[in-house]
């Protein structure tokens, strides 16, 4: 009986472990990479500078922005969707998160498209990333 009853207990733990697997994904993002190239605002385009961002398999957004005139550095970190939306924050060195979103998709170039970064005023930049 006692087999038995182990047995029923195994075969529990066994399918009780299944699931959705809603909260792991084996899905790799398209845009998994080391990406780097310029921010530029689209209203002064004078306001540009640098980024270096690590685009994880999951999607995870890891990196850096950088302002050569004001010499700010900004950290930013977030996500991007399959479709492309970006939900991110920038922290300057030192200051305040503000979010960064908009949307980037794949180029001939490389990766690109307009975020906004949600300071006062909202300001709208223009990214052109390659790997």
């Amino acid at each position: 009986m006692s087999k038995l009853w182990f047995a029923s207990l195994l075969l529990i733990a066994v399918c009780g472990c299944g699931g959705s697997g809603s909260g792991s994904s084996t899905t790799v993002s398209a845009f998994a990479g080391t990406w780097s190239g310029t921010y530029t605002n689209v209203a002064d385009a004078t306001d540009t500078g640098t980024s270096h961002w690590t685009i994880k398999a999951n999607g995870n957004i890891e990196g850096t922005d950088v302002d050569p005139v004001a010499h700010v550095t900004y950290a930013t970190v977030g996500s991007i969707a399959a479709d492309g939306t970006v939900t991110a924050t920038s922290t300057p060195t030192g200051g305040a998160s503000v979010p960064l979103s908009g949307t980037l998709t794949m180029t001939a170039t490389g990766l690109g498209g307009n975020l906004v970064w949600a300071a006062t005023p909202p300001l709208t930049y223009t990214y052109a990333l390659k790997k």
